[in-house]
């Protein structure tokens, strides 16, 4: 397999080479004549399936999950601000 990759890595470097295909597979010792065939003609899919490299492309969509501890709404205090007791302490002394 690492002459036909060399192979074709040298016909996508060299446009000239395209033209002389035929000199080039005949130069290389490639596995089998079934491969040299399939260069010849330029047909991909049977060159995937004779070197079983056939690519796997798979695209998936993840939703984003929030991170622990953060949400959108703003933190509320825990004790009531300072203008809030001022209130109950006079609205207390004026009972």
């Amino acid at each position: 397999m690492d002459n036909v990759i060399s192979l074709i890595e040298r016909l996508g470097a060299d446009s000239r080479l395209n033209a002389d295909i035929v000199a080039a597979l005949n130069s290389q010792s490639l596995e089998s004549a079934d491969i040299a065939a399939a260069l010849r003609v330029a047909d991909i899919t049977k060159l995937e399936m004779l070197l079983n490299v056939k690519n796997k492309i798979v695209c998936a969509i993840f939703p984003a999950e929030e991170e622990p501890g953060k949400t959108d709404e703003p933190d509320e205090p825990d004790e009531p601000s300072e203008p809030a007791q001022h209130k109950q302490q006079l609205k207390y002394a004026a009972s």
